[in-house]
This record gives C-alpha cells, sequence and structure tokens, in this order.
C-alpha cells in the first residue's frame, strides 16, 4: 500500500453549514499536502501572496508551509495527505509540483474531476481494514493524481502557447466584479488592454459564449437570488443587477429564463 490510510482523508467542505456566521476564514498555515476542487462558483481563495476568485472546477494545491483563507461563500471536495503518508514512492514530489491555481475550463472534465474526488471519498469512508479495499483507494488517489497533472500540464502549455490567455482571464474577472455596471464590450476591453473585436472572438473561444452572454448570465443569476430572497421590488432588482429600466429587465430575464421575473416569483412560492 503506498499511502496508509491514517495519512489520507477526503470530504467536503461547504462554508454555508460550517461557517453560517463567517464571511471569511482566518489565516493558517498548512501542515499537510491539501487538494481541493470547488463544487459551485464563490468567494475568494488566498493562498501566501496569490487570490482567485473560486469557480466551479477551480482546482487548489496547497503545500505544507502554504498561508491560505478564504472569502466564503466556499464549496469544495478535498482531500488531506499526511506529509508521512506522501513520502512513499515519490508522492510528496508529485503533489509539490502542482500549480497552486488551475481551472478547469472544460465543463465535461470538471464535472470527472470532481466525480473521482467524490469516489475517493466514498471510497476512504467506508474503508475497512481490508488490504484490498486500502489497495482501491489508493489507486483510485494515484489516478485522480495522474489525472491532475495531465489537466495542469495541459493548461500551463495553452497559457504559454497564448500570450493573451491572461488578458481574456483578466476579462471574466473584470466581468465578474462588474457585471452589474454598465458594461460594454469596449469598457471591458480597454481594462484588459486588447481590441473590442479580439476579445469578443478570443472570449467566445475560451468559453463558449461572447462577454455580452457572460455579463447577462450573471446578471440574470444574480436577480434570481435576489428575487428569491424577495425583499425587493422588481423595479429595485432591475436597476442593482445593471438594467436600464424595469421593462428591459424583463423583457432580458423571460429572453433567458422563459419566464417573466413576477412568474419566477411565483414558481418560488408555489414551491413553498
Amino acid at each position: 500500500m503506498l499511502i496508509p490510510e491514517k495519512d489520507i482523508s477526503c470530504g467536503i467542505f461547504d462554508s454555508s453549514l460550517l461557517r453560517k456566521k463567517q464571511t471569511r476564514s482566518l489565516p493558517r498555515t498548512v501542515t499537510c499536502y491539501e487538494l481541493e476542487i470547488f463544487l459551485e462558483d464563490g468567494g475568494v481563495s488566498y493562498m501566501n501572496d496569490d487570490h482567485r476568485k473560486v469557480r466551479r472546477g477551480m482546482l487548489l494545491s496547497a503545500k505544507p508551509g502554504d498561508v491560505r483563507r478564504s472569502d466564503f461563500p466556499v464549496k469544495c471536495g478535498y482531500i488531506r495527505i499526511m506529509q508521512e503518508g506522501a513520502r512513499s514512492e515519490g508522492i510528496a514530489d508529485l503533489l509539490s509540483s502542482l500549480p497552486s491555481y488551475t481551472y478547469i475550463e472544460d465543463r465535461t472534465k470538471a464535472d470527472e474531476m470532481i466525480a473521482l474526488f467524490s469516489k475517493l471519498e466514498r471510497r476512504l469512508f467506508g474503508a475497512s481494514a481490508d488490504s484490498i479495499t486500502a489497495l482501491r483507494a489508493n489507486a483510485l488517489f494515484l489516478d485522480l493524481l495522474y489525472r491532475l497533472h495531465k489537466i495542469c500540464g495541459e493548461s500551463t502549455r495553452a497559457e504559454s502557447a497564448s500570450p493573451v490567455g491572461d488578458s481574456i482571464h483578466a476579462a471574466r474577472e473584470f466581468i465578474l466584479e462588474h457585471f452589474s455596471e454598465n458594461c460594454p464590450l469596449e469598457r471591458i476591453a480597454a481594462e484588459v488592454n486588447l481590441s473590442p473585436n479580439y476579445l469578443h472572438t478570443s472570449f467566445k473561444e475560451a468559453f463558449g459564449e461572447t462577454p455580452y452572454a457572460y455579463v447577462t448570465k450573471m446578471r440574470i443569476e444574480k436577480a434570481k437570488k435576489l428575487i428569491a430572497a424577495g425583499r425587493e421590488s422588481m423595479l429595485t432588482i432591475a436597476l442593482e443587477t445593471g438594467f436600464c429600466s424595469q421593462s428591459h429587465f424583463n423583457k432580458v430575464f423571460k429572453s433567458v429564463t422563459g419566464m417573466t421575473p413576477k412568474e419566477f416569483r411565483n414558481s418560488i412560492v408555489d414551491i413553498y
């Protein structure tokens, strides 16, 4: 057996359940190897001098000595490997070579990796002293580690092959932070030093949708949450999510969801 059962653990962390009254975690120094895959878009992850917006499919690899904290909400699957166990067969070297953050842009690959984390959790959670069960858990972990290296390597090659790759990601980060404001293509392009036409084409190639479609999606998702909360008028929600009028909000909302905002609110009320 490569890694003793006592030296590896995994599970799911959900700040909305485990840290209900907190908006962020305190800084902590990592003492083992930590692998995480985020299950939902959320807050911000900080590690040493770097930080990233949390998105579904983002991989995190922390090593002993790293300093971490998070702005909630955060929901992720995690694996912890103790330093003692990681010394087996060069596992520590493999874990140490992983980048701190990697976004899995391919949704299918992200779903596969999330499923693999979940499968390992079930295997370890139900593990007995049976040596075959332990070997299967280790084989599953090594498969997961192999896939992590493959995904991270592909991501690194893609970034090096495309010098504007960082700018495209920066454009999406800008949208995530400013979609409730006036956010035309020209403004986004100016923020990342690209031409509007180039940004439009490259953004769609990278993420499967145009910057305008992404802005609209973010606005509608926020609007859904505000409607579900039931505390504000439709006009207030329209203005808070970046629409110039309630009529425009109604039109776009229905084109995206198939329902008007009022119909959406009524559908929520009917559930309860």
